[in-house]
């Protein structure tokens, strides 16, 4: 799932390998258990008292405030601190996620890892495979990505990977086609903090939910899918009209003090230049041969023209896998379903 993985032996994926041949590719289904004992096993995370050293000998402790620890690992025998909390925090184990995704889901992973020194967890599994179009399949996976430390708690997805460019794309237009349904929220299907004595409970709840109705829900997704396919450009205007309703130019500066102006229009320029850039880049892609299996004539082809530019065509000197599957260009690529739904639906 990304490259910013705590190391090589800690991703597990069957099937598919990994981006980059990351981890150990299994074949044959494996259990998260499974997955989770042929990685080495994980760590154990504990709350450590924290204070203030007034000298070399004084240590106040700061009374309901505590530390974030994770323990050692098979290869690191370092401990880290992941942040600080109060006494509300409920530490949740990377094993209790990985048994209850077993409990309550009963199928194989297709890809399970820690991100960076374990603050983050990755755990997904296939549901049903959709076809838009003859030739044209889209791989549906139920997506958990779970942090230890004291900034982000836990969100389970539905993710979808176009396979004929691999362009992976983040559901958070949940039931997208029902825009009108106000009793099911849009966006993702299930968040939780850490302040929730029951987060791991409703969260397997939720996972259980996604699978025993992967059917049903998978076809929210299709839908929608289909009626991108279903519904045409008109014209080269529309469809750049399109693009600059989901990547508009900031708004200029209003009337502030002269000492500030410089500083604040600097950054509008840039936030101008980085929407500018996507705009173009979105319109080369969907209107040349750049595009991978792009029908220019539908909404369709254009959606996958925004997300093949965000997957594979924007520049950046970081590895950008974290972000396509959970942030800044997964957002982006959401606001691009967004003005398309609207405008499809109304």
């Amino acid at each position: 799932m990304t490259a910013n993985v705590m190391d090589n032996d800690k991703v597990v994926t069957v099937g598919d390998p990994a981006w980059h041949n990351l981890g150990q590719n299994f074949k044959e289904p494996i259990s998260a258990e499974g997955a989770h004992k042929a990685m080495g096993g994980s760590f154990e995370l504990k709350t450590l008292p924290v204070g203030i050293m007034f000298d070399e000998k004084t240590f106040t402790k700061v009374e309901k405030d505590f530390a974030i620890v994770r323990g050692p690992t098979a290869k690191d025998s370092d401990i880290a601190v992941f942040g600080y909390i109060s006494n509300h925090y409920h530490v949740v184990q990377p094993i209790e996620i990985i048994k209850k995704f077993d409990e309550k889901v009963n199928v194989s992973i297709s890809s399970l890892g820690f991100i960076g020194d374990g603050r983050k967890m990755f755990l997904c599994w296939n549901l049903p495979k959709l076809m838009i179009s003859d030739g044209d399949d889209v791989q549906l996976f139920g997506s958990v990505l779970f942090g230890f430390d004291s900034i982000f708690s836990c969100r389970l997805n539905i993710s979808t990977v176009r396979i004929v460019c691999e362009n992976t794309w983040i559901a958070n237009l949940w039931e997208a086609e029902a825009e009108k349904n106000k009793n099911r929220g849009r966006g993702t299907i299930y968040s939780g903090k850490h302040t929730n004595p029951n987060l791991i409970n409703e969260l397997g709840a939720w996972m259980g939910h996604i699978q025993h109705n992967a059917e049903k829900e998978s076809g929210l997704i299709a839908g929608f899918f289909k009626k991108l396919a279903e519904t045409k450009l008109n014209s080269e205007k529309q469809t750049k009209d399109l693009i600059y309703s989901a990547f508009p130019d900031p708004k200029p500066l209003g009337d502030i003090p002269e000492e500030l102006k410089k500083k604040n229009q600097e950054a509008i320029d840039t936030a101008a230049e980085k929407a500018d850039a996507i705009r173009v880049g979105i319109w080369d892609v969907f209107s040349t041969e750049r595009g991978i299996a792009i029908d220019q004539s539908n909404y369709w082809g254009l959606f996958n023209a925004g997300t093949q530019y965000f997957n594979h065509e924007q520049k950046s000197k970081k590895d950008a896998s974290f972000s396509i599957c959970w942030g800044n260009r997964s957002k982006q690529m959401n606001d691009f379903a967004q003005v398309l739904q609207k405008d499809i639906y109304g």
